[in-house]
């Protein structure tokens, strides 16, 4: 299929997947995701580089945070679709185990959790990539998600 809305979505984290693991499982879904989106991740080591990284982003922010908007893989999936129409690049961003500082709140961003329980950064990685691409197959009716 050609979609004539391609948007690059970046997951932007403190730290990398340290696990092999679960390194494999983002590594698969990274993989999956094409077409109408495409995925690339950025590490940072800490707070001091995440700020400087979102101070060049030329997109939408996303902070992934338990207290944020909660929404069902179909919202999710129309909430990536709508972004879709007005920005070409959407930065997903996971902090470290101490959340986000009032310097990253900063930033003009959307806030939106996983779940309402709190999840190691690595594995919250897994289950945004896997998101995403499920929210891809929504949008695609595609048979995965069912």
């Amino acid at each position: 299929m050609c979609y004539t809305v391609r948007m690059n979505i970046t997951i932007l984290s403190v730290g990398k997947t340290k696990s092999q693991h679960i390194a494999a499982l983002e590594d698969e879904y990274v993989k999956r995701i094409s077409g109408r989106f495409s995925c690339t991740r950025q590490y940072v080591k800490n707070e001091k580089e995440l700020v400087g990284a979102l101070a060049s982003v030329r997109g939408v922010i996303v902070l992934m945070d338990e207290h944020g908007s909660l929404m069902t893989s179909r919202e999710f999936a129309s909430y990536l679709e709508r972004q879709a129409l007005g920005t070409q690049h959407l930065v997903f961003v996971i902090g470290d185990a101490a959340g986000f500082s009032e310097e990253v709140r900063a930033f003009d961003a959307d806030v939106v959790a996983l779940s309402e329980m709190t999840f190691p950064h690595e594995i919250a990685r897994a289950m945004l990539c896997e998101q995403i691409y499920r929210a891809q197959t929504i949008l695609d009716g595609h048979p995965y998600h069912k």
